[in-house]
């Protein structure tokens, strides 16, 4: 489409051949001298040059056989139709300039600004309709996903004074086509009325989509491509999301022989596609590597990330330590990475002993939860030999200590299970009440079986004697989910402030089944 665009500038009270003006945009701060009137005389031609569709047919299940009628595809799309910051006019005030309009067919609007050399400005609007007797509006996502279904749409506004049979069609290549829903489908749609054509597609696994929709009744006819595209030329682009499946095994070989681990591959796997990478470890220590390279390059600092960098090497460490295995390299590297750690929990440390999730000095608010568990690192670095901030330590449990409620102030079994995980990590401090745990105990109910197995281990670091750790183990035991590839817990309810899953709370039981139950063949590797 193009416009032809007639501006005349008049001079308020003056000669309008007087000086020579120039339309350009129209500065904020700019004074007005005096009004200056522009008007605009509108001609828009409007021409349509034939251009048929090439037969390029789409190879496999993508193919169509259908073609478009001889009509211009509409697909050169815009938000902005025209822009020039300099236009000079004749003597008389005139400027003439043509347009050639994008191929959206919609309500533009004209904006004329006029400045003359003595700082004399107007400005003025206009409409300019660009339509069609029919026209299609093409109705698409913005992207695919591989291998999805999708619904596409072609809404038709028929603007003639009589009702038209209108043969709607749609070209598509990356896509299969339902035959539920052919390529081409009439429809009968009212005068200044529309009508809708929908079609049901299969994604298929290739870059792009590329979609023409058509309209013709006679004589009028119009054809267009998705107005918000991105790919190449027009098209649309498909999406594949693939996520990797990890399957973990372990068990004992206690005499020679042989052992089959079979992998199931998914029943939509693509062979075209994908790998698979088979890693053993001779113990589930030396398993834990690379776990510990992903924590020490966690981006993040604030409290718990600070704490989840360093707690788990040290932990590692210990443990290889006193299995007799030697790691030369995180021994080297360890003081480093908890030295920089805990120098960080000691700057960040409130007034009250507690710690919040990112330090604030002028408002600050401890959490409990995340208090216990800088506490619990800095026991833990202490067991392993590391020199551990006494002070520090001491305000620490203090603050867990004033955190310690009755059991009838718990409320749920959120609450429940923070305090059983303060009392258990001031029994790893030596610093846990005995009238609490008895309260625990007696409410065990109430708490998730991760929280269950550290009120375990908080009495049995109390007293490993103690008469209830049997009731205690035989809960969690009764508990267990046995399967073919080993057992796990699963919680009725998801504690999420306390960042739990099913996967963590088994490996706490797990834990306090070896420390307390060594000989359990619930948690011993088969």
């Amino acid at each position: 489409m193009i416009a032809d665009l007639k501006l005349e500038l008049e001079r308020a009270n003056a000669a309008a051949d007087q000086d020579r003006t120039q339309v350009a945009p129209l500065h904020p701060a700019a004074p007005v001298a005096e009004e200056v009137e522009v008007t605009r005389e509108v001609e828009v031609m409007l021409e349509l040059t034939p251009e048929p569709m090439a037969e390029e047919p789409v190879p496999g299940e993508e193919t169509t056989e259908q073609t478009l009628p001889p009509v211009t595809i509409r697909e050169q799309f815009a938000d902005t139709a025209f822009w020039e910051p300099l236009l000079v006019t004749d003597r008389a005030g005139r400027a003439r300039v043509t347009v050639t309009l994008p191929d959206n067919l919609t309500t533009w609007v004209m904006r004329g600004v006029g400045l003359t050399a003595d700082t004399v400005v107007g400005e003025r609007t206009v409409d300019l309709v660009a339509t069609k007797p029919l026209l299609v509006r093409p109705v698409t996502p913005r992207f695919f996903v591989a291998e999805d279904r999708a619904r596409l749409a072609a809404n038709v506004n028929n603007n003639t004074d009589e009702d038209l049979l209108v043969d709607v069609s749609l070209i598509a290549e990356g896509v299969r086509i339902s035959p539920d829903t052919p390529h081409s489908q009439p429809i009968t749609i009212a005068a200044h009325s529309e009508g809708k054509a929908t079609w049901d597609v299969t994604v298929a696994d290739v870059p792009h989509v590329q979609l023409t929709f058509s309209a013709v009744s006679g004589t009028y006819a119009d054809a267009a491509k998705p107005r918000l595209t991105t790919g190449p030329a027009g098209s649309l682009p498909i999406y594949r999301y693939s996520a990797p499946d990890i399957v973990g095994t372990a068990g004992q070989l206690v005499e020679g022989g042989s052992r089959t681990e079979t992998i199931l591959l998914p029943d939509t796997f693509d062979d075209r596609r994908g790998q698979l990478t088979l890693k053993l470890d001779t113990s589930l220590a030396t398993s834990m590597q690379d776990g510990l390279k992903y924590l020490r390059h966690y981006p993040y600092k604030c409290t718990e990330q600070t704490v989840s960098r360093f707690l788990p090497n040290v932990l590692t460490f210990h443990a290889l330590e006193s299995l007799g295995i030697e790691r030369p390299q995180l021994a080297e590297r360890l003081p480093g990475l908890v030295g920089v750690g805990l120098e960080k929990l000691y700057r960040e440390q409130n007034p009250d002993g507690g710690w919040g999730w990112w330090y604030n000095p002028r408002d600050w608010h401890s959490n409990p939860y995340l208090s216990a568990y800088v506490v619990f690192s800095l026991v833990k670095a202490q067991q392993a030999g590391i020199d551990v901030s006494e002070g520090v330590l001491a305000k620490g449990i203090q603050y867990l200590q004033a955190q310690v409620e009755s059991v009838d102030k718990y409320g749920d079994f959120r609450n429940a299970n923070r305090q059983t995980w303060l009392l258990y990590v001031l029994a790893e401090g030596g610093a846990a009440s005995s009238d609490k745990l008895d309260e625990l105990f007696e409410h065990r109910e109430q708490a998730s079986f991760y929280a269950r197995a550290y009120l375990a281990q908080a009495l049995w670091l109390n007293d490993p004697e103690d008469a209830r750790l049997v009731t205690l183990l035989s809960d969690l035991n009764n508990a267990a989910i046995f399967s073919a590839t080993g057992a796990h817990w699963e919680e009725n309810k998801h504690d999420w402030w306390a960042m739990n899953t099913d996967t963590r709370s088994t490996a706490i039981v797990i834990d306090t089944l070896t420390k307390l139950d060594p000989e359990n063949a619930t948690s011993s590797p088969r």
